[in-house]
């Protein structure tokens, strides 16, 4: 016997907005401009931005 479940996944669309809209674009920026994994190569603050708004939304 197994028990199979199926339910829909709630669309993240809307908690993202909700997220990204409490976001301080100041903090974020200087979060960014301090993490130590911080490159020189292209895109690598918007790659770092990213990686901030990353661990932010899993409460890091």
């Amino acid at each position: 016997m197994a028990r199979v479940a199926v339910a829909d996944l709630p669309d993240p669309g809307p908690a993202a907005a909700v997220f990204l809209d409490a976001i301080d674009p100041e903090t974020l920026e200087r979060a960014a401009l301090t993490r130590p994994d911080l490159g020189t190569e292209p895109y690598s603050l918007t790659k770092a931005m990213l990686l901030q708004l990353g661990e932010w939304a899993r409460g890091l």
